[in-house]
This record gives structure tokens, sequence and C-alpha cells, in this order.
């Protein structure tokens, strides 16, 4: 389940941040897009899609799941704190931008951090 999560991440990830190379500000005032997040999802994206698809690891798909998971938490967690991430994102972050981050970052935080009894080293 792992890799195919991470192979779903992966692809919906690239797909927003290719989108998103070629619009810039905010689509609709509802989703952000400036070139530093899209950048950034497009290496995120690439890191998953190498553990889905090349990796094909299950300890590598949990610890991408709980990687990229908490970092898109703190990506909601500093969008509360300063919309436009510090000045990095000049149009800044909406409420349906934080929302998705938070709550995709807490699922798949979540499922990377599950089960994780099982891959524990006992001595």
């Amino acid at each position: 389940m792992k890799l195919r999560l991470v192979r779903i991440y992966g692809i919906l990830i690239a797909a927003t941040g290719l989108v998103g190379l070629f619009l810039s500000g905010q689509i609709l005032q509802l989703v952000n897009s400036d070139i530093a997040i899209d950048i950034l999802r497009l290496v995120l994206a690439g890191y998953l899609l190498y553990v889905g698809f090349m990796a094909k690891d299950p300890i590598m798909a949990k610890t991408a799941l709980l990687s990229v998971g908490l970092i898109y938490i703190g990506f909601a967690i500093l969008g509360l704190i300063s919309p436009t991430l510090v000045g990095v994102l000049p149009s800044g972050f909406t409420g349906l931008d934080i929302m998705s981050h938070l709550l995709s970052g807490a699922f798949a935080a979540y499922v990377g951090a599950r089960d994780s009894q099982r891959y524990a080293i006992h001595s």
C-alpha cells in the first residue's frame, strides 16, 4: 500500500508542479502557483517517483511518505504564520493551499509512521 501511495503522491505532486511552472500567481484566487514552490514540488515528486517506481523498497516508501508528509505539514504551519512563506512566495498561500498541504501532509505522515514497529530493530 505504501508503494502505491508513494507513486500516487509522486504523480499528483509532479502534475501540480508542472502545471504551476506555466501559471503564476493565484489561480482563481484558490491556489498559489509561484516558481519556488513549483520547483520544490518537482524535487519532492522526483524523490517520490524514484522511491515508488525505481527503488520499490517498503522501508524507503515509509521514509518518503513520512518525510514528505512532514514537509507539507511544515508548509501549512508556516503558511499560517506567513502566507508568503517569509517572502519566498510573492502570491502567498491561500486558505485552500494551507488546508490541502495540512491534510495531505498529515495523511502521508500517518501512513508513513503507521506500522513502524514492524521495521524496528529488536536486540
